[in-house]
Formats: structure tokens, C-alpha cells, sequence
């Protein structure tokens, strides 16, 4: 097969001149022609009427930008964000796609620095078809990201199927009469844990779970325990790179309010007592805000998740605090349960 000859890439040539050296005033008269084989007519023209849909307006989100292009469908459409802290221009990749109006859709997701998290970001957007010229660069309007944790809630949900580990209860009789044999609980139905990252800087842990065990009169058994911690939040940025970190969470004051459960009631339980659960806490942490809105583009809109295997794994250190003291009989449960995949969705 001959090879291209020395007329074509020399034009080839020019359009990727073009491309790196021309301005937004670039008028259709200055388009260079386009490659061989391809007629100007086939190539777009200057994308019109842009308008921003704000699906996730946080840092990191998501937002679309939809276009008319008129002339030649593109392949592409490429978009630029104005960083105010460097006064330039910045390129930002997304998706392209057509809906069925005709517009044609790229999506945004707009990163941010310590330095640029309250900026306003002016876009800009242009067609680009293989073959053609890039057109020159229309004006998209501006966006505004803001803390995509800020008064947010994040529930995690897993059935027993979804959960590993196991556990038990070492028992004591304080009467010294018998010697009451250990027992395995089990998690009977889903554990729900909910994290909400409140605008004053607190964090609030939940978790939710029910138990049960071979014997009506075991520890545990027929159990329904509502646990509930506390701690701050706040925001880390390492240039472009932003990290949440998290507290030690300690026992709410009411940490076991909304539980339901014979033995151990709830007022025996260790962490019911403020003088017992003083040195319990759920480890400080470092989250990695890696937010999947890909859902929200789907029709119906899907939920916001974050695979997120820090906070899951704080199920097992909750287990670790259920000793109690009753009348006749302390315990402590033992062992551990976390979640296979520690997906949590967004409220």
C-alpha cells in the first residue's frame, strides 16, 4: 500500500498548526482545509447554544455540557476550565455522547485545589472531528463546585450473605454457681450504617443491627441494638489531591439510644456507661472522596455511591465494645464481622 504522499501531510500538517496555534477570534474564513478525502462541509462548525447542567455542582463532581453543533457530526467535543488561582486555561476530559434532541453532551468534572475550592471556573468548549480542524472555542458559561461532604448523609446496607467473620460471647456467672458455656450470636438481618458529615465540622456514626443465637435465653438473642458515635471532620488538600480526615469517633452521649433487647438490656452494656466507655473510640482516619456519579446520567437517575473500605471496617471495632454487667452475668462479645464490599449511597 502507498504510502501518504508529501501533499497530505503537509495539509494534515497545517490543521495540526492550527489546532495548537489558533485563537477563539479564529474566523471560518481562517479554518485550514481538512484532510483528504474529507469536504469542509463534513467537518462541524462552531458548537451554539451551550448550556451546563449541574448534576453533582461539588468538586469532583459532575456536571454535562450540551451543544448544537451545526455541519458535520464531531467525534469529540473538548472542553477547557479557566483556573482563576493561574489565570489559565486548563484542559478537562469527559465523555461525549449524542442525545436524541440531536445536542451533543460531554461531561465535566471539575478538580480543585486548597487554593481554587471557592473559585468560580469559566468553560469553554469546541468540536473536534478526525480529519478536521478543532472549531474554535465557544463560551459555555461558568461553574461554581462546592464540598461534596458538607451536610451530606452516606448509608451502607449488607445482608448476612454480604458480611464475614464470626462471633461469640465469653460469659462469667457472678454468683460463682455455674459456668455458663460461650454462645455464637449471629447478625440475622441487614446491618445498616449511616455516616453524616454535618456543616459545623461533626460526624455522626450510626449502626444498626439485629441479632439472634441458638437459645431464646442467650446473650443477644432476638437482639436490636442502635449504636451511635461522634467526632469532627474536616478537609486535607495536598495540591490538586483532596483527603477527609476523620476523628476519633467516642460513644454518643445516648450512644445506645433506640435499642431493643432483652439480655443484655441496653443500660447493662459497657458502652451505655459513660464511666466505662471513655477509653472506647473508632479509630481517627483518612477517606479517599472517590464519588461514583456515573449513575445520575442513567434514566431513571441512579444513586450516588463511594466504595469505601475504611469506614466498613469500623463494624468490627463497634462489636469489640458490647461487653455488659448484669445482676448474675457479665460477657463480652468476641470475634469480628465486616462487610465483602463496603459500598455506601448517598442520601
Amino acid at each position: 500500500m502507498a504510502g501518504p504522499t508529501l501533499e497530505s501531510r503537509l495539509v494534515f500538517s497545517a490543521a495540526a498548526l492550527y489546532a495548537i496555534l489558533c485563537l477563539p477570534a479564529c474566523s471560518s474564513s481562517d479554518v485550514p482545509p481538512p484532510t483528504p478525502g474529507i469536504t469542509l462541509s463534513q467537518c462541524p462548525g462552531l458548537p451554539t447554544g451551550a448550556s451546563i447542567n449541574a448534576l453533582a455542582p461539588y468538586w469532583n463532581g459532575l456536571y454535562t455540557v450540551s451543544v448544537n453543533v451545526p455541519g458535520g457530526a464531531p467525534d469529540s467535543l473538548e472542553l477547557d476550565v479557566l483556573d482563576p488561582t493561574q489565570n489559565a486555561w486548563v484542559s478537562a476530559f469527559g465523555q461525549t455522547f449524542q442525545t436524541a434532541d440531536g445536542k451533543f453532551v460531554v461531561e465535566l468534572q471539575p478538580p480543585v485545589s486548597a487554593a481554587s475550592q471557592s473559585s468560580t471556573f469559566q468553560v469553554r468548549v469546541r468540536a473536534r472531528l478526525a480529519g478536521c480542524a478543532p472549531t474554535p472555542w465557544a463560551d459555555a458559561g461558568s461553574i461554581a463546585p462546592g464540598d461534596p461532604l458538607q451536610g451530606s448523609a452516606w448509608v451502607g446496607t449488607w445482608d448476612p450473605a454480604e458480611l464475614s467473620g464470626s462471633l461469640s460471647v465469653n460469659r462469667v456467672d457472678l454468683t460463682g454457681a455455674t459456668t455458663p458455656a460461650a454462645t455464637a450470636p449471629t447478625l440475622s438481618k441487614a446491618v445498616k450504617s449511616t455516616v453524616t458529615f454535618s456543616t459545623d465540622g461533626t460526624v455522626a456514626e450510626a449502626f444498626e443491627l439485629s441479632f439472634d443465637s441458638a437459645g431464646a435465653q442467650d446473650p443477644f438473642a432476638a437482639c436490636k441494638l442502635s449504636l451511635h458515635f461522634t467526632g469532627t471532620w474536616s478537609w486535607q488538600f495536598t495540591g490538586s489531591v483532596a483527603n477527609v480526615i476523620v476523628s476519633e469517633r467516642k460513644p454518643a452521649a445516648d450512644a445506645s439510644a433506640g435499642s431493643d433487647c432483652a439480655f443484655p438490656a441496653p443500660a447493662d452494656l459497657s458502652l451505655s456507661d459513660a464511666t466505662l466507655n471513655a477509653s472506647m473510640a473508632i479509630p481517627a482516619t483518612v477517606l479517599s472522596p472517590y464519588f461514583d456519579y456515573s449513575g445520575l446520567l442513567a434514566t431513571p437517575a441512579e444513586p450516588v455511591t463511594w466504595q469505601n473500605s475504611q469506614l466498613s471496617s469500623d463494624l468490627s471495632t463497634v462489636l469489640s465494645f458490647l461487653s455488659y454487667s448484669a445482676t448474675t452475668e457479665s460477657g463480652a462479645l468476641i470475634g469480628y464481622v465486616t462487610p465483602v464490599l463496603g459500598l455506601y449511597q448517598k442520601q
